[in-house]
C-alpha cells in the first residue's frame, strides 16, 4: 500500500489538530495528507507533484509571473501575520492620540465608527470572565437611570426652584437628557473597544515586540514634546496647552509619556539582565520619554515615572538577581533625575512653588472639589445627575471651592463617575475593576511574565492617576490601557464565549457606527446636533455681533435656544440673552429674569454678577449697583482684580460715580483701591468721610493707612491732615515721616527738611583693603579716571562732606547719578550735601527719593553717633570698616 494511502487513517486526528487544508488539496482526497504536508512547509510551487494526473496536465506549466505573483503575496501575508498584525492596533491608538487625544468631535465620531465597523464584521467570541460582563451591564443599565422619570426617583430641592425662576427642565431625572445620550453612546463605544482589544491575542514573543512599537512610539512623541516646547511651539489640536502636547491638557500627555518611560526602563532592565544589547535601545527610548516628561511640565507625570520604576523593581525581585538590578537600574534612574534638573526647570519651578500654590493645589483646589462633590453625590444617590452634566449641576453646590474658572469635571475619574451616575455606577465600576485585577494574576515565570509585568506595572500608573485626574474620560489614555491590559493578561487555552451573543455585538456595533457618523455629518455639516456644535456656534454668533454690530436678534436668540435646549444650566446663556433683550429688544422685565435665572444658576462666581452690572450701567444704574454689591458678596480668588475691573468699568458712566463710591463701603479692599484711584479733590472730598466714620482709620490694614496718608499729604489736604495726626497720635509708626510729608507739600521745605533729618542714619561704607590708606586727594583723582567705581565714589563722598568741601561734592554725587545703576545711599548724600548748602528743595528731593529706596533706618544710638562724630578722617574711615 503506498504511504500516502497508509496516512489515510491519521486524516481526522490531523484535521482536527490543523487549519483546514487548501482547496486544491479538498479536490482530491487521496493525496490531501501530502498537499496538507507540503502545504505546511511553504512550498506551494511543489504541490501539484501530489496531485492525479488530470489535475497537473490542467497547470502542467504555469506562466512565471503567475509564479512570482504567487510567492510575493504569500510572503506578504507572512509579513502581515507574524509583525504588521500586532503593530495595527498599537498604531490605530498612536493615531487616536494624534488627533487631540480622541478629544474633538469628529475624532469621537472616528473611534466610534471604526469600532462599529469591526463589531459587525467580527463581533466579540471571547470575554475575561462571565462576571466581568454582567458588571459590565450593570454599569451601562446605571448610566441609563439618569434618563427615568423625574417622579420615580425624586429631585433635589434646587429643582424646584430653577422650574419656579423659568428655566427649561426636562421631566427625567437628570436636567439635561441629550447631554446623557452623548455620555451614553460614548460610554458604549469605550465598553465596545474594551471587548474588541480583549480579542487580540498576541503570544510569547509578540508581546515584547508590541511593548517595543509602544515604548517606540511614545518616546517620538516625547521627544516631539520636548522640542515642541524648547522652541515655543503648540500642537493645533492642543493648542490650548502652555507646552507643546497633542492634548488639551498636559497631564494626559504626561500619562502617556509615563506609562511608555516605565515600559521602556523594564525592558531595558530585562535586557541587560539577560546581556542583550538591545537594552541599549530601550535605554534611549526611556532618556528620551524623560526629556520629554520633563518638558511637558507636569508634576503627575514625573511623579507616576518614579513611582513605576520603584514598581518595577518590587515585582521583579523575586525572580531576579537584586545585587544586579539595583547596580544597573539605579545610576539609570539617577540619570533620569539628571535630564530633569538640565530641561525641566520649569517642571523644578512648579514642585518648589507647590506651597505657595494656594497652600497646594491638592489641598486647596481637589479637596474642596471632592467635598462639594461629596454633597452633590449624597443629594443624588441613586442615579446621580446624567452623564455630562456634572458642570452644570455642581455650582448648586459650590461652597468651598474658590477657582479662577468654571469646575467642569471633580479633578477625578472615579468621583466624576459618583457624581453622573451614583452609587450604583460608582458600584458597578468598582465590580468592573476587581473582576479585572483579578484576571492579571498570576504573572508566573515565563518568558512572557517580566513582559507582562511592564505592562501591568504602566496600566497601574493610569489607575492611580484616574484617583486624582481624568484620563479614564479621554479615548486618547483610556484606549491605551486597554491595551496594556490585554499585554499583562496572561494567555490561556480556554477562552469564554461572551455574555452577549454575535448578533448582540453587531447590533452595538451598528449603533456605535450609527452614532458616529451622526456626529461626523454634523461636524461636517457645521449642524447644531450636538452640545459642542451648538455651544460654538453660539459664541460665534455672539462674536461676530460684537464685532461687525450686526444687531441681528434673532440669530442670536437662536443660537442661544438652541444651546441652553442641550444645556440648560449653565450661566452664561441666560446673561448674553439678557443683554441681548437690553440692547437690541429693549425689554428690561425680560433681561432681569433671564439675569435673576444666571444668579441662581452659579452662586458663587463674582464673574456672573459682575457682567450683569456691566450690561445694566447703560440703562439702570440702582440695577448695576445691585448686581455689583452681590458681585462683592460673592467668591473671588482675585478680589483686586475684581476692584480694578469695576472701576475701569465705571470711568465711562459719571452719573454711577457716586453710586459706586456707596458701594464701595460695603467692602473696605475695595474702598481703599477706589480711594487710590481717585483724583486730588474726588479724594479729598471722600477721605473726610471715612475720618467721619473711623477716626483712626482702623477699617482699613496698617499698609493701607500708610499708602492712604501719603496720598492724603502728597494729593489731598496737608493741614487737614496734620490736624488728624495732633488729634489721633499714634495712628501709623513713624509719624515724622507723613507731617514732613505735608510740610513739603505746602511748600515749607526747610521744616520738612529738619524734622527728616534726625531720623535718617548714614548709610555704612564697606571699604575694601585696597581702599584704605588713601588721602582725599588721591582718591579724588583715581575717582576721575575711574567714575564707574561705585565704591570709591561713595567713599568719596564720605570724605568730602567731612573736609566741608559740599560743592566738590556735588560735582561727585551728579558724576555718580549719571551711571546706569546708582546706589540709594548716593541719594543720601545728596539731600546731607544740599541741606549743608541751604538748598532744602533739592534736599527734600533726594531725602524722599532715598526713604521710597529703603533708607529709612530707626535712629542710632546717640553715644554711637557721637563717637562717630568726634573721630577724625582716618579713624572714622578704619572706625567704619571695622
Amino acid at each position: 500500500m503506498p504511504s500516502t494511502l497508509k496516512g489515510l487513517r491519521f486524516l481526522p486526528r490531523l484535521l482536527l489538530a490543523t487549519p483546514p487544508v487548501t482547496p486544491i488539496a479538498a479536490r482530491f482526497p487521496s493525496c490531501r495528507l501530502s498537499c496538507f504536508t507540503v502545504a505546511q512547509e511553504g512550498d506551494f510551487t511543489h504541490i501539484f507533484a501530489f496531485m492525479p494526473s488530470s489535475a497537473y496536465r490542467e497547470r502542467r506549466r504555469p506562466s512565471r509571473n503567475r509564479i512570482v505573483e504567487e510567492r510575493l503575496s504569500y510572503r506578504l501575508s507572512q509579513l502581515y501575520r507574524s509583525r504588521l498584525r500586532l503593530l495595527m492596533l498599537p498604531a490605530w491608538l498612536f493615531a487616536v492620540i494624534l488627533a487631540g487625544g480622541g478629544m474633538p468631535l469628529w475624532a469621537q465620531a472616528l473611534v466610534l465608527m471604526v469600532g462599529g465597523v469591526v463589531a459587525i464584521a467580527v463581533p466579540p467570541f471571547s470575554t475575561p470572565g462571565r462576571a466581568l460582563d454582567w458588571a459590565m451591564v450593570a454599569l451601562l443599565l446605571a448610566a441609563c437611570l439618569p434618563l427615568l422619570p423625574g417622579s420615580w426617583l425624586g429631585h433635589p430641592d434646587w429643582w424646584e426652584s430653577a422650574v419656579q425662576l423659568g428655566i427649561p427642565l426636562p421631566g427625567t431625572t437628570t436636567p439635561g437628557p441629550y447631554r446623557e445620550l452623548e455620555g451614553l453612546l460614548l460610554l458604549l463605544g469605550g465598553v465596545l473597544w474594551f471587548y474588541l482589544i480583549w480579542q487580540w491575542k498576541p503570544q510569547a514573543e509578540e508581546i515584547r515586540r508590541v511593548l517595543w512599537f509602544f515604548s517606540t512610539g511614545v518616546a517620538v512623541m516625547g521627544l516631539a514634546v520636548a522640542l515642541g516646547t524648547y522652541n515655543g511651539l503648540t500642537y493645533p489640536l492642543g493648542s490650548s496647552a502652555r507646552v507643546f502636547t497633542f492634548f488639551e491638557n498636559r497631564n494626559q500627555m504626561a500619562t502617556i509619556l509615563a506609562m511608555g518611560g516605565v515600559v521602556s526602563f523594564a525592558m531595558a532592565m530585562q535586557a541587560m539582565r539577560k546581556g542583550r544589547f538591545k537594552g541599549i535601545w530601550h535605554l534611549v527610548t526611556m532618556f528620551v520619554t524623560v526629556a520629554g516628561l520633563a518638558f511637558c511640565q507636569s508634576r503627575a507625570g514625573l511623579l507616576l515615572f518614579g513611582l513605576g520604576c520603584l514598581l518595577w523593581f518590587v515585582v521583579r525581585l523575586r525572580v531576579s538577581r537584586v545585587n544586579l538590578m539595583f547596580k544597573v537600574g539605579a545610576p539609570i534612574f539617577l540619570l533620569c533625575l539628571a535630564l530633569l534638573f538640565i530641561f525641566g526647570k520649569g517642571t523644578l519651578e512648579r514642585f518648589s512653588l507647590w506651597e505657595s500654590d494656594g497652600s497646594g493645589e491638592l489641598t486647596e483646589m481637589r479637596l474642596s472639589v471632592y467635598q462639594d462633590t461629596g454633597k452633590l453625590a449624597l443629594d443624588h444617590p441613586v442615579a446621580g445627575v446624567g452623564l455630562g452634566n456634572f458642570a452644570g449641576v455642581f455650582p448648586q453646590y459650590r461652597e468651598k471651592t474658590v477657582a479662577f474658572q468654571s469646575v467642569i469635571h471633580p479633578e477625578s475619574d472615579w468621583m466624576w463617575v459618583l457624581a453622573e451616575t451614583g452609587f450604583a455606577g460608582l458600584a458597578a465600576l468598582l465590580a468592573v475593576v476587581v473582576f479585572l485585577a483579578l484576571r492579571l494574576f498570576p504573572f508566573g515565570e515565563d518568558r512572557t511574565a517580566p513582559f507582562r509585568a511592564a505592562a501591568a506595572v504602566a496600566l497601574l500608573l493610569f489607575v492611580l492617576h484616574s484617583l486624582f485626574d481624568v484620563p479614564g474620560h479621554r479615548f486618547g489614555t483610556i484606549l491605551v490601557a486597554m491595551m496594556l491590559y490585554r499585554l499583562a493578561a496572561p494567555p490561556r487555552s480556554v477562552h469564554k464565549s461572551p455574555l452577549l451573543g454575535r448578533w448582540v455585538w453587531r447590533a452595538v456595533g451598528l449603533v456605535s457606527l450609527a452614532g458616529g457618523l451622526f456626529w461626523l455629518t454634523a461636524s461636517v455639516l457645521d449642524l447644531p446636533l450636538n452640545s459642542r456644535i451648538a455651544k460654538r456656534q453660539a459664541q460665534e454668533v455672539i462674536a461676530r455681533e460684537a464685532e461687525l454690530r450686526t444687531r441681528d436678534a434673532v440669530a442670536l436668540m437662536g443660537a442661544l435656544d438652541r444651546a441652553i435646549d442641550f444645556d440648560p444650566l449653565w450661566w452664561w446663556y441666560y446673561s448674553v440673552r439678557a443683554s441681548t433683550r437690553l440692547n437690541l429688544q429693549r425689554d428690561e422685565k425680560a433681561a432681569l429674569e433671564d439675569f435673576r435665572r444666571a444668579r441662581f444658576l452659579d452662586k458663587s462666581a463674582s464673574e456672573v454678577s459682575f457682567f450683569e452690572g456691566k450690561v445694566w450701567l447703560n440703562f439702570n444704574n440702582r440695577y448695576a449697583q445691585a448686581a455689583w454689591r452681590d458681585a462683592l458678596n460673592r467668591q473671588d480668588p482675585n478680589r483686586q482684580d475684581l476692584f480694578r475691573k469695576m472701576l475701569e468699568a465705571s470711568l465711562q458712566y459719571p452719573r454711577f460715580q457716586q453710586d459706586l463710591g456707596m458701594l464701595t463701603r460695603f467692602d473696605n479692599d475695595f474702598r481703599y483701591t477706589y480711594l487710590m484711584q481717585l483724583k486730588p479733590d474726588q479724594f479729598r472730598t471722600e477721605i473726610k468721610t471715612d475720618v467721619l466714620a473711623y477716626p483712626r482709620m482702623d477699617n482699613f490694614t496698617e499698609a493701607q493707612r500708610r499708602d492712604l496718608l501719603e496720598k492724603w499729604a502728597l494729593k489731598g489736604d496737608p493741614d487737614s491732615l496734620i490736624a488728624q495726626l495732633d488729634a489721633h497720635p499714634g495712628l501709623v509708626p513713624n509719624e515724622w515721616f507723613y507731617r514732613s510729608l505735608a510740610e513739603a507739600a505746602e511748600g515749607e521745605y526747610a521744616q520738612a527738611v529738619e524734622g527728616f533729618a534726625p531720623h535718617l542714619t548714614p548709610p555704612r561704607i564697606a571699604r575694601p583693603r585696597q581702599y584704605l590708606g588713601t588721602t582725599l586727594e588721591e582718591n579724588q583723582r583715581i575717582f576721575s579716571n575711574t567714575p564707574d567705581d561705585v565704591v570709591r565714589g561713595i567713599i568719596l563722598l564720605d570724605m568730602q562732606v567731612r573736609a566741608g568741601d559740599y560743592y566738590a561734592a556735588l560735582r561727585t554725587a551728579n558724576v555718580m547719578a549719571e551711571r546706569k545703576k546708582v546706589p540709594p545711599a548716593l541719594y543720601y548724600w545728596k539731600g546731607e550735601i544740599h541741606r549743608k548748602l541751604g538748598q532744602s528743595k533739592d534736599a527734600w528731593d533726594a531725602w524722599y527719593r532715598y526713604s521710597k529706596l529703603g533708607g529709612l533706618q530707626p535712629p542710632a544710638d546717640p553715644d554711637a553717633e557721637a563717637a562717630e562724630g568726634e573721630a577724625p578722617v582716618t579713624g572714622g574711615e578704619a572706625s567704619a570698616d571695622q
